[in-house]
This record gives C-alpha cells, sequence and structure tokens, in this order.
C-alpha cells in the first residue's frame, strides 16, 4: 500500500511540472516598433487613412487633416442639396416670377461644380482631386455670393409686395419682411464665405503637404557629377582588378 500512495503522490506533481503556464507571455516589441505609437487617439490609429506627410496638420485644431477635407466635402454636398431643394420648391411660389428661379440655379452652377470635384475626391484621392478639392471651396464662394446678390437684386428691385412669401397654396406660405428676409441672407451667407474663406487654406495646406517633391535642377547636376565620379572610380578598380590578375598569370608562367 506504500509504495502506491507514494506513486500516487509523485503522479500530480509530474502533472503541475509538464502542465503549460495559462499566463501570456510577454509581447515583446518589435524592431519596427509599434505603427500606431505616433497617432492620434481616433479612428485613424485603427485604418490609418492618414499619409506621414500630414500627420503634424489638423483642421480645426483638433481634427486630422484628411478628415477635415472629407467633411468639408460633405458640408458642401449639404448645402447644396438644402439650397437646391429650397429653390427649385420656388416653382410652386405663386408670388415670384419663374425666372427668378432659372437665374438662381444659373447663380448656384458653381456650386454645383464644386460638387461634382468633391465626389471626384472621394472616389480617389490624387494630386488632381486635391487640387479640385481646393478649387471647390473658391467656387462656393463666388457661387454663394452670386446666389445672395441676385436675391438682394430682385426682392428689392423687381419684388413689388411689402412681404415675401415662401410656399404655395397647397402647404401654407411662410411670410416675412423685406428687413428679416435680408438679415438671414447675409448672415448665411457670411457665415458660409468666412467658413469657406478657412477651408481654402485647410484644403490648400493638405494639397500642397502631398505634392511630389521636385528636385532642383543644380541638385540634379550635382547628382549627375557624382554618379559619373562614381562609375568613373568603380572602372578604374575593375581595371587594377584585371590587371594584377594578368601580372599573376604571367608570374604563374
Amino acid at each position: 500500500m506504500q509504495p502506491m500512495m507514494e506513486e500516487a503522490e509523485e503522479q500530480p506533481m509530474m502533472m503541475e511540472e509538464k502542465a503549460p503556464s495559462m499566463e501570456a507571455a510577454p509581447v515583446e516589441p518589435s524592431e519596427e516598433g509599434n505603427p500606431y505609437e505616433e497617432t492620434d487617439m481616433c479612428c485613424c490609429c485603427l485604418c490609418q487613412c492618414q499619409e506621414k506627410e500630414v500627420k503634424d496638420l489638423s483642421c480645426c485644431g483638433c481634427f486630422p487633416i484628411k478628415c477635415g477635407v472629407i467633411t468639408i466635402g460633405a458640408l458642401t454636398l449639404t448645402i447644396t442639396a438644402l439650397i437646391a431643394v429650397e429653390t427649385f420648391y420656388g416653382l410652386l411660389n405663386e408670388y415670384t416670377d419663374w425666372w427668378y428661379i432659372v437665374i438662381c440655379f444659373v447663380a448656384l452652377a458653381p456650386l454645383f461644380v464644386a460638387v461634382g470635384m468633391f465626389i471626384a475626391f472621394f472616389s480617389k484621392d490624387t494630386e488632381g482631386t486635391r487640387t479640385g478639392a481646393f478649387a471647390s471651396c473658391q467656387l462656393v464662394i463666388i457661387s454663394v455670393s452670386l446666389f445672395c446678390i441676385w436675391n438682394t437684386i430682385y426682392f428689392l428691385y423687381f419684388y413689388k409686395k411689402d412681404r415675401i412669401y415662401f410656399g404655395n397654396t397647397e402647404t401654407g406660405y411662410i411670410t416675412l419682411t423685406k428687413r428679416q428676409y435680408f438679415f438671414w441672407l447675409f448672415f448665411f451667407t457670411a457665415a458660409v464665405d468666412a467658413s469657406y474663406m478657412y477651408f481654402i487654406c485647410v484644403t490648400s495646406a493638405y494639397s500642397d503637404r502631398l505634392k511630389p517633391k521636385e528636385v532642383p535642377p543644380a541638385m540634379m547636376e550635382k547628382m549627375k557629377e557624382m554618379m559619373e565620379e562614381m562609375m568613373e572610380e568603380k572602372m578604374e578598380e575593375m581595371m587594377e582588378e584585371k590587371m594584377e590578375e594578368k601580372m599573376e598569370e604571367m608570374a604563374m608562367e
């Protein structure tokens, strides 16, 4: 019985020694380092959508600059949709002339072009589409300013009623005095123009930073001279080695 008891005590001890440790082994840092070490704590930490050339740039002081450019494009789409729907809805208004709506859409043409440029940027981020995003911000300022100027001219000189009506006979009308309408029109225009002036700086910085760096002509000439010198040195070394080999062969003979 005693030998059997001793064997029973030894078996669990052997199992404890052979059982692998369940503790997780510490992960040693790789030689390349942590790829997320230098990024901000945001979506870019996971998808790494921001290039290393623009990591030090930001939009509004807190967002990655590429995230800011994408947000600018989404804001442009939203503003364009709201203005276009409101203007088209004016065709049902009995108090405004049809040609007023036509000229409004002509003034909004640069805004539609800006939307197309931002859609191209969304589809593919290239040097051309980045330049298009920069130009789109300028087109938004031009279009919104033209829209404001035309509305001011129309409601001051061609619109004969004292109050301005928005809506139609089926859903009803919202009325504003001309002073109220011009206040909100100028406020909206000033807010959009001021915002897109800043957005011009953002898109310009993003586009310029990612442009391929051009080597100056003087640097190119210097590099060519260095390459020629290296080639000449290499040829001289090869000639010397061959001469030594020939001398050794003649000495052996």
